[in-house]
């Protein structure tokens, strides 16, 4: 009798990490997005951006939430937006340009903000202002060009 007991002391031990192991809480990451255009404009890059996630594991509904936003074309939201993901407790936002950006760097200094463009943070509005320079400077040289052109 003593022994049958043990044993299923010994067996019970031994299936109790594995209990407690399939009742853990899997963790639900939360990706906040933002974007200048709607999620149906944008659905290539998105179902690109979701397949390659479920590739890592991370599948939407299991382990995974995103929350999209967008500005509808009017970078003026931005700030807005940013804030309202940095409310949801985003794990990380990811966004594309510098309107969206900087906007999402104003609103945390504690959640990761992923880009793929050419920004670097602090140095944002050093590139716009480099690249409108630029264009005032192609515009000049058109009109001149164009007044060469009417004279001659």
């Amino acid at each position: 009798m003593r022994r049958r007991a043990f044993i299923t002391l010994l067996g019970g031990a031994a299936a109790w990490p594995l209990a407690a192991h399939a009742q853990q809480v899997t963790k639900v990451y939360r990706i906040g997005m933002l974007e200048m255009t709607s999620q149906i404009a944008n659905a290539t890059n998105l179902n690109a951006f979701r397949e390659r996630l479920r590739e890592l594991g991370y599948v939407e509904g299991r382990n995974l939430v995103i929350d999209y936003r967008s500005a509808e074309g009017q970078p003026d939201r931005f700030p807005a937006l940013a804030s309202e993901l940095v409310g949801l407790k985003a794990d990380l936002i990811t966004t594309r340009g510098t309107p969206a950006v900087l906007a999402a760097k104003n609103a945390t200094t504690t959640i990761p903000v992923v880009t793929p463009a050419d920004v670097y943070f602090g140095r944002g509005q050093a590139i716009l202002e480099r690249r409108e320079k630029i264009k005032r400077k192609t515009i000049e040289q058109r009109r001149r060009l164009h007044q060469l052109a009417i004279a001659a």
